[in-house]
């Protein structure tokens, strides 16, 4: 007996309105394509000469949340992957950064192999690849989950994550401090005003890049929670802090070895004379 080709359906791709009232729908069968809108009720249901389908409106509604979800995380890494470093000192010096100093690509290892304006253009980059990512992840989030903090929180892991570990760069980078302040800054404004200062003053009073960074990563979770118990932001917000501080940990493990040892290299100063 001869199959019916209209009976193998596959659904490529599902888009779905804000409020949630109608869904756009592709659907292949055999050599052929069609898209349609259908409008949602308690149960989905087509047919096309062959079995009729039914989707349930809060599976479908799921099923969207999920994709949101992961298309903030996919586009907030790819940010983050964005080697500034890396461009910055190709395009100023000619050479690549990962062969100087620690092979990073953040702004302290850039300032070794370009000086100061090449390592204040880096930090200043990579800061707004963390709050682009923030704001972008909201936007692509939107309303699909009631707890704005999500898509917040999705973003600033996604694009710390990303810059620690690049797509670009065989999965190296930095070590995700100056992204996660800018993350920080899109998640609670009013951070910019202590953030950004600590970085440039406390790395010439310090003088440890690494122990700068652990200090920085540090101190965005006891902002964060000192802000959440004022109530003047969630407390989701600090597992944000939390978990980005583990991964800024992580990546300078070698360096708290160092530090641990006496043997970490002193970073050069911003703008010395």
């Amino acid at each position: 007996m001869r199959r019916n080709p209209m009976r193998r359906i596959s659904m490529r791709r599902i888009s779905m309105r804000r409020n949630f009232d109608s869904v756009s729908v592709l659907i292949s069968y055999g050599h052929h394509a069609k898209r349609t809108t259908v409008t949602l009720q308690p149960r989905w249901r087509f047919a096309l000469l062959g079995p009729t389908w039914t989707i349930p409106r809060r599976e479908v509604v799921r099923l969207m949340i999920w994709l949101r979800l992961f298309s903030a995380t996919i586009v907030a890494y790819l940010i983050g992957s964005i080697p500034v470093g890396y461009l910055v000192i190709r395009v100023t010096q000619g050479r690549d950064i990962r062969t100087v100093g620690s092979g990073r690509t953040g702004g302290t290892n850039a300032l070794r192999a370009g000086g100061s304006w090449a390592g204040i253009a880096t930090g200043a980059g990579d800061i707004l690849k963390g709050f682009l990512a923030v704001v972008i992840a909201r936007l692509i989030v939107g309303d699909a989950v009631a707890n704005h903090s999500v898509a917040e929180i999705v973003g600033g892991l996604a694009v710390v994550a990303g810059h620690n570990w690049s797509v670009y760069m065989g999965f190296r980078g930095g070590a995700g401090t100056a992204p996660n302040v800018g993350a920080c800054i899109a998640i609670w404004p009013l951070s910019a005003l202590w953030l950004v200062p600590i970085l440039p003053f406390g790395l010439n009073i310090v003088r440890y890049a690494s122990l700068m960074s652990l200090i920085v990563a540090a101190i965005i979770p006891v902002s964060l929670a000192i802000r959440a118990a004022l109530g003047y932001g969630p407390w989701l917000d600090v597992l944000y802090g939390v978990v980005t501080g583990l991964m800024v940990v992580w990546a300078l493990r070698p360096n708290i070895k160092r530090l641990i040892n006496g043997t970490e290299p002193r970073s050069p100063k911003v703008l010395r004379h």
